[in-house]
């Protein structure tokens, strides 16, 4: 009977947390960073907003973990992509594809992971909260590369791999802020982007 108590206060508190986040998250897409408080959170929840500080210590926490999470879901999204393509060499495309499309269905989270002129967390929490959400983004992207028997010879494939997410931050970034492609669709451009960066030419 404990454990069953234990569990159920611990699923509480993690349901409680996860409205924090959502909410949080809500917040920033109706109003930007600048709208996002303690206060406010709690409000948009009904809890008061001592309660949000039983699971955040500040804003810079808890931006910090909205952060983590949204990294993670940008990871997850490439990772799914990359299993569900068998062929290696069409596997690269099909998660460019994917990165791109995370930034098109969460343009608020790619706003805030990556379009920050001025990021609201101090550099040391940024890199402390993303360095395993990030890393794990990255080490999906740079085995497609490598799996993928598509980079030309003597090129190196970190530079590839970094090229080729350069690449498609460009593309996104340009889709998520609101501007056009005039006359293609970002699916035609994005095999462009990949054939350049592993040295093919046109795909």
């Amino acid at each position: 009977m404990t454990q069953i108590k234990a569990r159920l206060r611990e699923q509480a508190r993690h349901n409680v947390r996860q409205a924090i986040l959502d909410a949080t998250r809500e917040l920033f897409a109706q109003d930007g960073l600048a709208g996002v408080s303690m206060r406010g959170v709690a409000e948009r929840i009904g809890y008061t907003p001592r309660t949000i500080y039983l699971h955040f210590t500040d804003k810079d926490d808890l931006l910090s973990e909205l952060i983590e999470e949204d990294v993670g879901r940008l990871a997850d999204q490439l990772e799914t992509s990359a299993a569900a393509e068998t062929d290696p060499g069409r596997r690269l495309d099909a998660v460019a594809r994917a990165y791109v499309a995370f930034g098109l269905e969460n343009p608020h989270a790619y706003e805030a992971l990556f379009l920050q002129r001025s990021h609201p967390l101090t550099r040391e929490a940024a890199d402390r909260q993303r360095h395993v959400q990030g890393q794990r983004m990255w080490d999906v992207l740079a085995r497609v590369v490598q799996e993928s028997g598509r980079v030309a010879p003597g090129l190196d494939l970190p530079v590839v791999s970094q090229a080729l997410r350069c690449s498609l931050h460009g593309v996104t970034s340009l889709l998520v802020l609101g501007r056009t492609l005039p006359g293609v669709k970002w699916e035609t451009v994005v095999p462009h982007l990949v054939a350049g960066a592993v040295g093919e030419g046109h795909p």
